[in-house]
Formats: structure tokens, sequence, C-alpha cells
């Protein structure tokens, strides 16, 4: 039952951020801020590792979901501007299956990972990914 409390602070942090990372209008050029979200998402995941507790775990998560939405819209804005505007669907589809088979295999490594080893195994699968 906790588990859906801490999917939900991962997804309030980044719906929170993806409304107010696409109220700004930025000047910095789109492949920075994907570094600069790329290695954000990264030292977020690093905090999984010390978490004790439900509470500290849905904390910890609402700060690294901050991060995705933001990072998201930057990868889909750089993709309409590199992919031909008869093949968008076609790039922005190639995207989100990339994303999605990530998200599926980090599941699958992660919950052997938990089931093996223990929560810290599970959160160090999210360390390495984000690396």
């Amino acid at each position: 039952a906790a588990a859906s409390i801490v999917l939900c602070a991962y997804a309030a942090g980044s719906c929170l951020s993806g409304v107010l990372f696409g109220a700004l209008t930025l000047q910095t050029p789109l492949r920075r801020l994907l570094l600069l979200g790329g290695i954000a998402t990264a030292v977020t995941t690093l905090p999984l590792l010390l978490v004790g507790t439900i509470g500290a775990l849905a904390a910890t998560v609402f700060v690294a979901g901050a991060f995705f939405a933001p990072t998201m819209i930057v990868a889909m804005s750089l993709t309409e501007q590199q992919v031909p505007p008869r093949q968008l669907t076609e790039g922005m589809t190639w995207l989100l299956a990339a994303l999605n088979v990530g998200v599926a295999l980090g599941a699958a490594i992660s919950g052997y990972g938990v089931d093996a080893h223990g929560p810290r195994a599970g959160y160090l699968v999210a360390l390495c990914a984000g690396g």
C-alpha cells in the first residue's frame, strides 16, 4: 500500500516541475538543458541509498521526480528540432518507446535485486541507471 504513496510523490514532483518549467522562457540551449537534466537525474538518485522510512523515500522521489518532466520536455523539444517534420511522429515514438523499455528493464532488474538482496539493491539499480 505504501508503494502508491511513493509513486504519487514521484508523479507530483514531476507534474509540479513540468508546469513550472513549461511556464518559463529560457534562453539556455536545449542540449545544455538536456545535459543538466541528466546530471540532476543522476544526482537525485544518490539519496535513495540513504532512506530508511517510507516518508523519507516519498520525499526523496518527489525531488527526483521534479527532474523528470523538464528533462522529457527538453528531450521532446530536441526531437522536434532534429527530426524532419514528415517523421516527427516516428521520432517521438522512438523516444517514448526507449523510455518505456528503460522503465520496464529497470523495474524488472530492480525487482529481482530487491527480492534477492533487499531494498538497497533496487536503489542501486536506479543509481546506475541515473548515472
